[in-house]
């Protein structure tokens, strides 16, 4: 069994004291892929003999230390001139500067592929014969880590650009199957909703096409199991709480627009295994076969009972139950946390306090608004600076992200509620403004990759706020 070291500060001094690289290790309890190597890698007595006599080890689980999982897929890309993935296999010098990773490994060489174990031989080599040059791209993957982004040149934006974003989007289609980019695809929630939203303002056949060709692909995504969940992608069998939150969203908003019975009832569906299967007093598990409770996913998923709840009134006492659950677990003495003992990220104050609104929305309770308006005070004093905003403000600083990934950017989210916060208290428009403002130069050229912040701006020109 490896030595694995809790990630702390003790720790690295540790490997400093004693001249060991680090080795760390981010999992992902989801990924079947991440699962198997580590059962590969950690299985073999070998190597788990080697990095035990050898190395200082680490092991990170990507949902509870989300922001370490960013740092090191930065250093990854960095490192690759690519993105990465799970498990992510990180190698440090003794001064914790990482200056290797991988995805995958195998335990030996392989052809051309070098083996895990025979690199932890090469690495410790290194070290013992004093060999800096092995280790010489290390200094400029840390000062790129810690480089302050800068801000480019404003870009002024204006309603043409939705013109530019639909031509993104049908440069990205799939005429064939439905959805977006390259496969494996997963479901872009966010690009469907932004593309609902135009065509509900002005219809446009393209749009409509695009539309209901990928919900198609999605709804016999769901119908594959007759459970009616969705997997992450189309050659996935891996189930994720967030998928499901945001695309009962997507579909409720689908059928509101499109009135397609189909779209309610896939919607209604997965809220059912979702309540039946993968809650526990009101919480809901990240994974199917881990029942940790993570606050952003579980605020997601209570904005979805919110939104259902449109169509079914049953699903109101439901949503209500499940946020003062969720609450009393995580947000304690003014204090949210995003697992645990593990304070809350920006992802964790953006999606809670779009779940808050919600609640305020449909029950038209004041409490919710003022909650809502806490958690927006918290998110604008820990992660925000004249229109930036961070992931977190911890050792490593990390840049907040406007790009939507396997979840929607959280800066999307924050936006959306300091808007719905400003209809009452107009001082919030003024940060969103002023956040859009900062990430414009991107939002004007990568827009289909920022769909959330760049619907979210759309909204606030359209409406002249």
């Amino acid at each position: 069994m490896i030595n694995f070291k809790n990630y702390s500060q003790e720790t690295f001094e540790s490997a400093k004291t004693q001249n060991r690289p680090i080795f760390i290790f981010v999992g992902c309890s989801a990924s079947v892929h991440s699962l198997n190597i580590e059962k590969e890698l950690f299985t073999n007595e070998q190597i788990v003999s080697f990095l035990n006599a050898h190395f200082v080890c680490v092991k990170v689980d990507k949902d509870e230390r989300t922001e370490l999982d960013l740092y090191y897929q930065k250093a990854y890309k960095l490192l690759n001139n690519a993105n990465g993935g799970w498990p992510l296999l990180v190698f440090a010098t003794p001064s914790n500067q990482p200056f290797h990773a991988k995805t995958y490994m195998p335990t030996h060489s392989q052809d051309k592929l070098l083996g895990f174990y025979e690199f932890c031989e090469i690495i410790v080599d290194k070290i013992e014969s004093k060999d800096s040059d092995f280790f010489k791209n290390a200094d400029e993957v840390a000062e790129h880590l810690t480089l302050s982004d800068r801000n480019k040149e404003a870009t002024r934006l204006s309603l043409i650009l939705t013109q530019s974003y639909i031509a993104q989007a049908k440069e990205n289609f799939d005429e064939n199957s439905g959805g977006f980019f390259a496969d494996p695809k997963f479901p872009n929630s966010s690009i469907v909703n932004t593309l609902l939203d135009f065509y509900e303002k002005e219809s446009n056949a393209e749009v409509l096409n695009m539309v209901t060709k990928t919900l198609s692909m999605l709804n016999r995504t769901a119908s594959k199991n007759a459970k009616g969940f969705w997997y992450r992608h189309a050659y996935s069998e891996e189930f994720t709480l967030y998928d499901q939150a945001l695309l009962v969203q997507t579909f409720v908003k689908a059928y509101k627009i499109l009135k397609n019975e189909e779209y309610k009832d896939v919607a209604f569906k997965c809220c059912e295994f979702m309540l039946e299967n993968m809650s526990d007093d009101g919480l809901f598990y990240l994974y199917e076969n881990d029942k940790r409770v993570i606050t952003s996913q579980n605020s997601m998923m209570i904005s979805a009972l919110f939104k259902v709840s449109e169509l079914d009134e049953k699903y109101l006492p439901i949503a209500l139950n499940s946020l003062e659950k969720l609450s009393a677990k995580m947000y304690v003495n003014s204090t949210l946390y995003h697992y645990e003992n593990v304070k809350g990220f920006l992802e964790d104050f953006a999606y809670f306090g779009v779940a808050l609104i919600n609640a305020y929305e449909k029950s038209g309770d004041e409490i919710y608004f003022i909650q809502a308006q806490l958690i927006a005070n918290s998110a604008l004093s820990n992660f925000y600076d004249n229109g930036r905003w961070f992931y977190t403000k911890t050792k490593f600083s990390i840049d907040g992200d406007i790009y939507d990934s396997h979840m929607p950017s959280y800066i999307g989210a924050i936006c959306e509620l300091m808007v719905a916060l400003a209809e009452k208290e107009p001082k919030y428009i003024s940060f969103t403004k002023k956040s859009i403002e900062y990430y414009s130069y991107s939002l004007a050229r990568d827009m289909i990759y920022s769909s959330y912040l760049f619907k979210e701006a759309m909204s606030i020109i359209a409406n002249k706020l």
